[in-house]
């Protein structure tokens, strides 16, 4: 049901180990002090008994969002889509397809009238392609294609208007490559995009700052390590992918991006260090992309799981931290040049995750995931203001 992370390398493991002080100006990280951030846990609706999770959310304005995510029954994953008024969350009615798993991993919101949201359906084993639509009536599914018989899964979509989006993910076999679906405002249809080398590359997220400019983060595997893949489109030229930095011997991936303009992105992921994950960004400044220090607040994995900007000055990401056996969340702020960590809601004393987020004024985000009590997942939202 949780929203997977992209392991970068077999090497990839947890290894026992004495966890760092945790100190985050001073702040430990409670529910109390995220208060004095502005921070706060927003009630949101479950599903059923077996257990609920919010991918992705997309917000108009701060008292206006839909998040998209997975409802469990029995053992098969069902779609759950939620809507923020200004009272509280609450659940939409969304279709499924077939009896097998039906994911949805991220939703994008290009009017007040007009949603989508992908995913994928298990179909005879299988993942394959899942868009569904909002046009202010009610939640559909819009037919979308897929590349032969193997896996399709659609993991990252952003729109440039009503009738021009873009879902970006993965299609293939034993080898997986680049998928990019375009919306003209008629139908869904596969678009040309590149891959690095004979190895695997992911699309995990996609940012369109206008009509005719979008940006494509993910991971390209080239002998079995992985580096960032960052890939552009410009209308009528077509996808082409750009230079990503990486250090020597380095294997890091890109999982979220986020643009306000074609002269400001900022996509954040996570690099190996050792035995160990770190969380690594990198800034896009209109001509190269810069690699920007965040900080590592665990002492064993850390990594970016989400980031969105309403300004240069403005953006917000979640990190994931390891702290024991446990996994918790916080949020990083862009300002100043620098990100600062917040003191952030960790409900229970399980996992919990922020895998999305929607920052549609400077300090008005909103961050949905999961917690864990024992074994049952439930949703989690964190809003700004």
């Amino acid at each position: 049901m949780a929203r997977r992370r992209r392991s970068l390398s077999a090497a990839t493991r947890v290894v026992p180990g004495v966890m760092a002080a945790l100190l985050l100006a001073g702040l430990a990280v409670t529910t109390a002090d995220a208060a004095s951030t502005g921070l706060k846990r927003a009630p949101s609706p479950n599903v059923g008994s077996s257990g609920s999770s919010l991918n992705a959310v997309a917000c108009r304005t701060a008292h206006w969002c839909i998040a998209v995510g997975s409802w469990q029954l029995g053992t098969i994953d069902r779609t759950l889509v939620e809507r923020r008024g200004r009272a509280a969350w609450a659940v939409m009615a969304s279709p499924d397809v077939g009896p097998g798993d039906n994911d949805l991993i991220a939703v994008a919101c290009p009017s007040s009238r007009v949603c989508f949201a992908v995913g994928y359906r298990t179909a005879g084993g299988v993942n394959r392609t899942l868009i569904e639509r909002w046009a202010g009536h009610g939640w559909a599914v819009a037919p979308s294609p897929n590349v032969g018989r193997g896996e399709n899964e659609l993991d990252g979509i952003a729109c440039g208007s009503p009738t021009r989006c873009f879902a970006v993910g993965h299609r293939g076999g034993l080898y997986r490559h680049t998928l990019v679906e375009t919306w003209r405002g008629r139908r869904w249809t596969v678009a040309p995009s590149p891959n690095v080398g004979k190895d695997e590359d992911f699309l995990d997220s996609v940012s369109c700052p206008s009509r005719t400019s979008c940006f494509a983060a993910g991971v390209v595997f080239v002998h079995y390590n992985a580096q960032g893949l960052v890939e552009r489109w410009i209308g009528g030229r077509g996808w082409e992918v750009l230079p990503s930095p990486h250090r020597t011997n380095t294997i890091s991936g890109l999982t979220a991006v986020s643009c306000i303009s074609t002269r400001f992105c900022m996509a954040g992921g996570h690099r190996v260090a050792g035995a160990f994950e770190r969380t690594w960004t990198e800034r896009w400044n209109g001509r190269r992309w810069i690699v920007v220090r965040t900080p590592n607040l665990g002492a064993r994995n850390d990594t970016i799981q989400s980031v969105s900007c309403a300004g240069r000055t403005s953006c917000e990401a979640t990190e994931s931290f390891q702290r024991g056996r446990t996994f918790r969340t916080i949020v990083l702020r862009w300002t100043a040049g620098r990100w600062r960590a917040l003191a952030t809601p960790n409900p229970g004393s399980t996992d919990t995750s922020l895998f999305g987020s929607s920052c549609p004024s400077r300090g008005g985000c909103v961050h949905v995931g999961q917690f864990n009590v024992g074994a049952l997942t439930r949703t989690l939202v964190v809003t700004g203001r």
